[in-house]
């Protein structure tokens, strides 16, 4: 009886490994046909390339190559995530007889392709990185990427190139986060040793108090502001459980007019209100160095009516201090 049990654990984990072997990429599913207009093209080497503009920040890529089953990759953007990059691995029409379920038929060349979504970013640089067991020391050179006057992208990525995009405003200010899946430091000097924009503009701090009616206080609603350098969110909740002004640091470019402010469903997604408001008249003369100010402080109230869309249940007005003329 012993035995017999031993046997049959022994063939469950036989089987157990068996099917936890590695086969290699499967074959998917030909692709949904691409939608909306084209908004870039290219070829490399016997691969076609051409990038769709597939509405509210998605974009599509449609893949030709003799042979190859139909392909696209599609992929949406916003903020700070502008960048992508296709799948080397391709699969054939499967009526061809060289045609296989598993580990690709061909190997394709990879394109990064994108969509910058907001103004305030003027450029996009991304590093080359050699795998090293040191990642700190294996950038080994950066560049910036091209994009059209609309913000689209597509490009063929170079060999060690990574998708993780290192953004700059127009005046060649750092925008946003770093990104985490890369060493950012050493790219990021190399992008600004090369500084297409000319000479760097100056970056301002600022203290943004946001207060909101009491019928937004739910997690259910979330609320962000950004000031041309990057952003920052949250739920309306933390007004619950902590009532009174909520505080958000942002850095503003000197070339900066206006506070970009969202409200948002959280349980569906989808923007409530998107509003860019100007500047008060006396933060554009902080801006334009005609007022000096340790502390620059905005006040932001946001009414109910931001739940139904209105864009004048946002008001914003000056709150500094310890300022004056410079």
């Amino acid at each position: 009886m012993k035995l017999t049990r031993l046997l049959a654990i022994l063939t469950l984990l036989v089987v157990s490994c068996a099917s936890e072997i590695d086969t290699g990429p499967q074959r998917p599913e030909p692709s949904e046909p691409a939608t909306g207009p084209i908004v870039a093209e290219m070829t490399v080497e016997d691969a076609d390339f051409a990038l769709y503009d597939e509405g509210a920040g998605c974009v599509a890529v449609e893949i030709a190559y003799p042979g190859l089953q139909p392909t696209v990759e599609r992929h949406c953007f916003r903020g700070e995530e502008v960048l992508s990059r296709t799948e080397p691995c391709g699969w054939l029409d499967p009526q061809d007889e060289t045609a296989r379920e598993f580990d690709c038929d061909v190997e394709l060349p990879v394109v990064l392709y994108g969509r910058v979504t907001t103004p305030h970013i003027g450029f996009v640089c991304i590093g080359t990185i050699e795998a090293t067991a040191d990642p700190g020391t294996g950038v080994t050179g950066a560049r910036f990427v091209e994009m059209t006057d609309a913000g689209f992208i597509l490009e063929a990525a170079g060999p060690g190139e990574s998708p993780a995009a290192h953004l700059f405003t127009r005046g060649g200010l750092r925008y946003g986060e770093p990104p985490l899946d890369a060493p950012s430091d050493p790219i990021y000097r190399m992008c600004e040793a090369e500084a297409p924009w000319g000479t760097t503009e100056v970056g301002y701090g600022i203290e943004v108090w946001i207060t909101i009616d009491e019928s937004l206080q739910t997690d259910e609603i979330g609320f962000g502001v950004a000031g041309g350098m990057g952003g920052e969110a949250t739920g309306g909740g933390a007004w619950a459980d902590q009532p009174g002004p909520q505080m958000f640091y942002l850095d503003v470019p000197s070339s900066g007019r206006d506070l970009s402010v969202w409200v948002e469903t959280t349980v569906e997604g989808d923007p409530l209100l998107e509003a860019d408001l100007p500047w008060p008249p006396e933060f554009l003369q902080v801006l334009a160095g005609e007022m000096e100010c340790r502390v620059s402080r905005i006040a932001v109230h946001i009414a109910a009516g931001a739940r139904s869309g209105d864009a004048d249940a946002i008001a914003v007005s000056w709150d500094g201090n310890d300022c004056g003329a410079s």
